[in-house]
């Protein structure tokens, strides 16, 4: 997997490979140390120097441009563009400087920021009819809201605008078309709806390319009080400069359904797009992923867009913040005397790849680490046998409990621990069923399973006796403290890896690292050993629950290795040893793991070898805030993508459903049974919202009202 070069996806001049290393290379520090000095130059460099430019666009502009007079370009996201993700993430960098100088006092400043302005906007629109504000406005109200701000109102105001001057780039395609546009004597103007001040913004543009700007070639919201969205800035602009208007702009509404309403000619730009984020909070810790996610996003809607390219871009951004902050706690927890850590396949694969590469920046660990191949077949599945007398209700369950469609195929299939019994439990539920194709019932099962009571119980002791020889192999028996990594959730295999190590005379003390931790490991701890969580666990808020629980998917697919399922162990004739016997790959397991599950994988490796991040200051907190971040407030080119990923919750690893369904459900009935496949809630409530009409939005609004409530009216803004 990580040996091998990524195939490449043409571009227009490069191919996707030929970003690979230069992506990750190119800049002289880690991003999340950029941050310290506010210094972007090297990231506003790097953009501007793999930017591939848009001539056939540009062509096309300056031959549309001689029927019109005036040639109007929007500023943000346009002409020009931030280096952040998110244009509140300003806002995340300014309180973050102001809590390095002056203490606690502004720890929450980012959110308050973006608060304080909605409030200021709707006062001076209440007592004075604006459409739009100022900065200074801004903050004029915020000291008079909270009076232990006052005194640092200025220096606040000259730290935002010196923010955002660093943050701020050129859009090169559309520098490129403005220069031949003042080579032709058109006129020009740039319209935009900001609070910034004009003549700042002015000045910024000239500063960055766009020279010779005329005196009245600027026209910004917050110094006319109107704005675009409302259509009322638009209505001024053809009173003073007529009507035969070329404009061009990011925003559907504000930028084409608004002026094409008073007869503007517009097109559609938005290759320098940022996405808005809808979060519970602006948070500091967000800006690693912000920044990473943004400098990828923009190399590469410069030069090629495809699946592997999101893919491979989400590992090198969000994957190697969240793995490799889960492998910092891994190694800053691990307790004195652990003898191995051994991470559990087929999820613990990228993890282990991810603690490896950590491992190889300090010097000084010597530490055992081990790949177990085992499964819920091989530790849970066996550990059955233990309940005795509740045997045909546990594997009634175990078996049934996903609400299926079962066969007494997948039963017989389920039972086999490559033992004589195998076959006479096969025979005897040919006996039973018939047909083992056949769907059968749940009551049919228990059945079944009470009528061969014994039978069953064997082969489970069968399979605990399969599984201790292998443990024994990979050293579990020996050592008297080791610890296991898994992604989660509800700590059974820890649990029966240790009843399995108690049942064969072993006092091996397991401890589990894991992503999350759901309620269910309540009462396990006594048996299975010490669980330490790294980001959920049953004792955080249930808000914070909620979104890890929405990550389940992502977390588990796309780090798997590249094998099935183990469903057992066979000795080989040749190395003696215990070696896993895999289910087999379906089409769709093979197709995702190779279009989406090992591009995501050598971007993960890619960034952390080449140190896009620094590893020492990945941390709860900024793998917590990236998974908001995608999560909690998608945009449609990320739902999509991540509507390709199919994940698997059943035993036998046998059925997968999309993590996000497209077809929208005709009854609000229809709506729920999708969320019983779909844990993700809210992406797939977006992704409706996005693609339904105003009918289906009124069906959607009481279910958003009721399902995502729990996360404020922050997050909720994203659907009204």
């Amino acid at each position: 997997v990580f040996g091998e070069k990524p195939r490449c996806g043409k571009s227009r001049n490069k191919s996707v490979c030929a970003l690979d290393k230069e992506v990750t290379t190119m800049l002289e520090k880690p991003i999340n140390l950029i941050f310290e000095n506010s210094d972007f130059h090297e990231v506003k460099k790097l953009v501007l120097s793999k930017w591939d430019i848009d001539y056939d666009f540009i062509n096309n502009i300056l031959e549309m441009s001689k029927k019109y007079q005036l040639i109007s370009f929007d500023i943000f996201d346009t002409a020009v563009t931030r280096i952040f993700s998110c244009p509140t993430d300003v806002f995340c960098e300014l309180e973050r400087i102001l809590v390095a100088r002056f203490g606690d006092l502004f720890k929450g400043f980012a959110t308050l920021r973006e608060d304080i302005e909605s409030e200021a906007r709707q006062k001076f629109h209440r007592d004075f009819g604006y459409e739009d504000i100022n900065i200074y406005e801004i903050y004029d109200y915020l000291a008079l809201v909270y009076p232990k701000f006052k005194n640092y109102i200025s220096e606040i105001i000259n730290l935002e605008l010196q923010i955002e001057k660093e943050a701020i780039m050129p859009v090169p395609d559309i520098l490129e078309l403005y220069k031949q546009l003042k080579s032709m004597n058109k006129q020009i103007m740039f319209v935009s709806d900001m609070y910034l001040p004009q003549d700042w913004l002015k000045d910024l543009l000239k500063d960055i390319g766009f020279s010779n700007l005329d005196d009245d070639s600027i026209i910004v919201s917050s110094k006319y009080r109107l704005l675009k969205g409302s259509g009322n800035l638009w209505e001024y602009i053809i009173q003073k400069k007529g009507d035969s208007i070329l404009h061009i702009g990011d925003n559907v509404h504000a930028d084409i359904k608004m002026p094409e309403k008073y007869g503007i000619r517009t097109i559609l730009y938005n290759r320098a797009a940022s996405k808005r984020r809808f979060l519970p909070q602006n948070n500091p810790a967000r800006l690693p992923y912000s920044l990473s996610y943004r400098l990828l996003h923009l190399i590469s809607n410069s030069n090629s867009k495809n699946s592997e390219t999101f893919w491979l871009n989400l590992g090198r951004s969000w994957g190697a913040i969240v793995y490799g902050a889960f492998a910092n706690f891994i190694l800053n927890k691990l307790p004195e005397g652990i003898e191995g850590i051994y991470f559990l396949s087929r999820d613990g694969f990228l993890p282990l790849k991810v603690f490896e590469r950590v491992l190889d920046k300090k010097k000084n660990y010597n530490l055992k680490i081990s790949y177990l191949y085992v499964s819920r077949k091989t530790l849970t599945l066996p550990t059955l046998f233990f309940e005795k007398q509740n045997i045909p209700e546990k594997l009634g369950f175990y078996l049934g409990g996903f609400g299926r469609s079962l066969s007494p195929l997948k039963i017989v299939e389920s039972l086999k621990f490559g033992s004589d019994v195998d076959i006479e439990i096969e025979h005897k539920a040919r006996k039973f069923f018939g047909d083992l194709n056949r769907k059968i019932s749940n009551e049919e099962l228990v059945n079944f399973i009470n009528k061969n009571k014994d039978l069953i119980s064997q082969s489970l002791h069968d399979g605990i006796l399969n599984t201790i020889k292998y443990l024994q192999q990979e050293g579990l028996t020996n050592r008297s403290k080791v610890a296991i990594v898994d992604i989660g959730w509800a700590g059974n295999l820890q649990t029966s890896l240790a009843s399995i190590l108690k049942y064969g005379g072993y006092d091996t003390i397991v401890y589990g690292f894991y992503i999350g931790l759901w309620k269910d490991v309540v009462g396990k701890f006594y048996k299975a050993g010490p669980m330490l969580s790294f980001l959920a666990n049953p004792f955080k808020d249930f808000q914070e629950q909620k979104c890890i629980g929405y990550a389940v998917p992502l977390l588990e697919e796309l780090a798997m290795e590249y094998t099935g399922s183990v469903t057992g162990y066979r000795l080989d004739s040749i190395t003696n040893k215990y070696v896993p016997i895999f289910q087999e790959l379906d089409k769709h397991e093979r197709n995702q793991f190779e279009k989406i599950v090992l591009p995501f994988q050598r971007g993960v490796i890619e960034a952390l070898e080449n140190e896009l991040f620094d590893l020492d200051s990945l941390d709860r907190e900024t793998a917590l805030e990236t998974i908001r971040s995608l999560l909690l407030s998608p945009d449609y080119e990320e739902l999509i993508s991540l509507a390709s990923l199919k994940h698997c919750s059943t035993v036998d690893h046998k059925d997968s459903f999309p993590i996000i369904f497209a077809s929208f459900p005709s009854k609000r009935k229809e709506i729920y049974k999708v969320f019983e496949y779909n844990p993700w809630d809210l992406g797939q409530l977006k992704l409706w919202w996005i693609l339904g009409d105003d009918k289906k939005k009124a069906l959607l609004r009481e279910v958003i009202n009721e399902r995502l409530s729990i996360f404020g009216s922050r997050v909720l803004r994203q659907f009204y």
